[in-house]
């Protein structure tokens, strides 16, 4: 019998036993890997096959049906730390309280899935709207009490809340932290009423809208604002590319200087961005001059409407190598080199992985570009994966919200069983196939070796890849590995 030169196994697995939502064949999973799922791609917002409601119910259910609670905690701390999965942490850790008594990891958790300020605010607003006038648990108030030790007085007064239900005062009142030596002062004053937040970038644009020199509009102050931030770096990165359309609308005069820090190496190198995380900063861009354009050619109260948001075309900048550059396109190209350079954060994968036939020549963000428009949406059929593929390959990748159901071929569509076993005969290949859910319906299309189910997308996807090569169970053992104490 041979040792090495193995024979493949060529044969369909396991057949479909569950009915996804778009009505497919589909495979379940274990309530773990569900549970993992929706952590790690819910925003707790609508989805297209199910509503905010709907998902906060299955999440519920999940608790209360198979999901260890001390399991339920780890990831969503996983989540919260390495996707930074904030609202469907708060979730969990309001369901967990309530349903907890008495553990002694329960504490600790809260303590450590709490990383801003305002995420205290958020869980006990959710635990308040859905359980009204019941006491908050000890355990809840407990591992809030501790979590105020990490703060330090800048952060308590960035995050008052002040406009919010739940203010932190009611917190403080709520659960009595215990001052320490970076915030004694500050919780005084938050109970007294006098903390205030001076230093953030955010506070200094919320202070640029307050005039107080009738003399001087806001419109001015917020020139000045964002003008003084750029012009210091006193802006982080990621909030820089999240801000440019406003930089652009309020101080045109620096974005020769915002487009200089966008394509310096070190600072993309330590922002840790990949390249997908440009494109809604493109497609912000693109949008505004869009509108501009619209408005101006339609005039009258159309214009008027939006000459409020859109304070007329900045003047065209001058780029260090000397030609004029209209200030959008000059965002749009440092945008493209951004992207460009955000390649060096993205692991390296050996082998041959399946992709779409582009043009390696042109930049990432055009050939994402294509790759959308390719992506036709409706009747989404698995099958087709492995019907038109024709080169053995090492690793296939394939993101989807996992609802096949495309009728046809293969007696109505729906998971690729037969399909797979025809190209892994075809070939000879026995690739390793990454199967992203992007929405955590709760269905799988691959349940079959070699086959690595995803949830959510986010900086950390390429090494969780690396290590699902060595173990299938990657996932739910990193998150088995969250300690809580």
């Amino acid at each position: 019998m041979p040792k090495f030169n193995r024979k493949l196994d060529i044969r369909p697995e396991i057949r479909p036993d569950k009915t996804n939502l778009a009505g497919g064949r589909a495979f379940g999973q274990s309530p773990e890997l569900e549970f993992a799922s929706i952590l790690l791609t819910s925003f707790v917002s609508d989805q297209f096959y199910r509503k905010e409601a709907e998902t906060l119910e299955r999440v519920s259910q999940l608790l209360d049906e198979g999901v260890s609670h001390e399991f339920a905690a780890k990831a969503a701390i996983y989540a919260r730390d390495q996707f930074n999965m904030r609202s469907i942490s708060h979730v969990v850790a309001a369901e967990l309280a309530a349903r907890v008594k008495d553990s002694q990891w329960m504490r600790p958790f809260v303590r450590d899935v709490i990383v801003r300020v305002d995420d205290m605010l958020e869980i006990l607003a959710y635990f308040e709207g859905k359980y009204g006038r019941r006491p908050v648990p000890n355990a809840l108030k407990r591992g809030m009490r501790d979590a105020f030790a990490k703060f330090d007085g800048y952060q308590l007064a960035k995050y008052r809340g002040e406009r919010s239900a739940v203010k932190l005062v009611d917190v403080v009142n709520l659960v009595h932290p215990v001052p320490t030596e970076l915030n004694r002062v500050a919780l005084n004053q938050l109970v007294a009423g006098t903390l205030r937040s001076t230093e953030t970038w955010e506070s200094r644009l919320s202070k640029a809208g307050q005039v107080d020199d009738p003399e001087v509009s806001r419109a001015e102050r917020k020139a000045e604002a964002w003008a003084s931030l750029v012009q210091s770096r006193k802006i982080g990165y990621m909030a820089l590319v999240r801000n440019l359309r406003n930089i652009l609308e309020d101080a045109p005069q620096v974005v020769g200087q915002a487009a200089g820090m966008l394509v310096q190496p070190e600072l993309v190198r330590r922002s840790r961005l990949l390249p997908f995380r440009f494109v809604t900063a493109r497609d912000e861009l693109e949008k505004w001059r869009e509108d501009r354009r619209v408005a101006r050619k339609r005039g009258n109260s159309f214009w008027s409407r939006l000459v409020r948001a859109y304070k007329g075309i900045p003047e065209p900048v001058v780029t260090e190598s000397g030609p004029v550059v209209d200030p959008v396109d000059l965002l749009l190209e440092s945008l493209n080199r951004a992207a460009e350079l955000a390649l060096a954060n993205v692991p390296k994968l050996e082998g041959k992985t399946l992709y779409l036939n582009v043009n390696s020549k042109n930049p990432i963000l055009v050939l994402q570009r294509q790759i959308e428009k390719r992506a036709t949406g409706g009747g989404t059929n698995f099958n087709a994966v492995y019907d038109r593929a024709t080169k053995a390959y090492d690793r296939m990748v394939i993101l989807s919200d996992m609802q096949g159901w495309k009728a046809g071929g293969y007696k109505q569509g729906g998971a690729p069983t037969e399909a797979l076993a025809g190209y892994r005969k075809r070939t000879g290949a026995d690739p390793k196939v990454f199967s992203f859910d992007l929405r955590g319906y709760g269905t799988l299309m691959f349940p079959e070796r070699n086959v690595y189910a995803l949830a959510g997308f986010s900086e950390k996807v390429f090494e969780v890849m690396a290590l699902l090569e060595q173990d299938r169970e990657a996932l739910v053992h990193e998150i088995e590995a969250v300690t809580l104490k």
